[in-house]
C-alpha cells in the first residue's frame, strides 16, 4: 500500500461520512469501532484490514466495492497531481492531496 493510498482512503470514508451527514461516532457505532478509530482512519494514522473496511462500507450504506473503487479512482487522480510536484511532499502534504483528489471524484461519479 502507497504513502498517497492510507490518505486517500481515510479521505474517503471522511468526505463519504459527511456527506451521509454523520459523525464520526455514529460510524463508529455502526462499524464496531471506536471514534477513535474511525478518526485515526480518516486523518490516515491507522491503515483499516479490509473487515473493518467492509464493516466502515456497510455502515455508509455502500457496498465495499464501491468505496475501496472510489479511493482507487482518487489515488489515481493524486499520483497524477504529485508526478507535476518537483519537491518531496509531507504526510500533512499528501492528506490535502488526497482530500482534494477524493472530493474531485466523488463530484465528477455524482
Amino acid at each position: 500500500m502507497t504513502d498517497i493510498y492510507r490518505f486517500v482512503l481515510g479521505a474517503s470514508i471522511a468526505q463519504i461520512r459527511e456527506h451521509a451527514r454523520l459523525k464520526q461516532t455514529d460510524l463508529a457505532q455502526k462499524a464496531g469501532v471506536t471514534q477513535a478509530t474511525v478518526s485515526r482512519i480518516e486523518h490516515g494514522i491507522l491503515v483499516p484490514d479490509m473487515t473493518t473496511v467492509r464493516a466502515m462500507a456497510l455502515g455508509l450504506g455502500l457496498k465495499p466495492q464501491t468505496l475501496l473503487a472510489t479511493a482507487e479512482a482518487a489515488q489515481a487522480r493524486a499520483e497524477s497531481l504529485l508526478k507535476d510536484v518537483s519537491k518531496p511532499v509531507s504526510d500533512v502534504g499528501l492528506g490535502g492531496l488526497a482530500s482534494f483528489a477524493v472530493a474531485v471524484t466523488i463530484s465528477q461519479a455524482c
